[in-house]
């Protein structure tokens, strides 16, 4: 269908923003730096998990914001299993180390990547 073919033709120039961003990266500590920021991300959604029914308890008014919080924990570290399996599938070869902001870029890159590819 239409909406298949704008769907693919989008996550297609996606994962080639992807690429051509990662290839430039230097390749020292970033997969480290991307497993410690999952074990923190994992570490964030066991414990909104585990307080979830007593935090509703106690501010019932809350709630919407207890799990909008859990969701965008999910989304974030679904992203950065797509970033991690990338990169240990095309590992960076450039000299340029991430910064915060490229980072973050790259992260929305995975999550539309995800998001795009499952519009189909």
């Amino acid at each position: 269908t239409e909406r298949t073919k704008v769907s693919n033709d989008i996550v297609g120039f996606l994962y080639s923003l992807l690429q051509q961003e990662v290839a430039k990266l230097q390749p020292d500590g970033l997969y480290e730096t991307l497993c410690y920021d999952l074990e923190v991300v994992l570490y964030n959604m066991l414990v909104s998990r585990s307080r979830y029914i007593y935090d509703v308890a106690c501010y019932p008014e809350r709630k919407k914001q207890y799990i909008d919080e859990n969701n965008s924990l999910n989304e974030i570290s679904v992203s950065l299993k797509f970033f991690l399996e990338y990169i240990a599938a095309c590992p960076p070869s450039g000299n340029q180390p991430i910064d915060e902001l490229q980072y973050a870029r790259l992260l929305t890159l995975c999550s539309e990547i995800i998001n795009w590819a499952y519009k189909k």
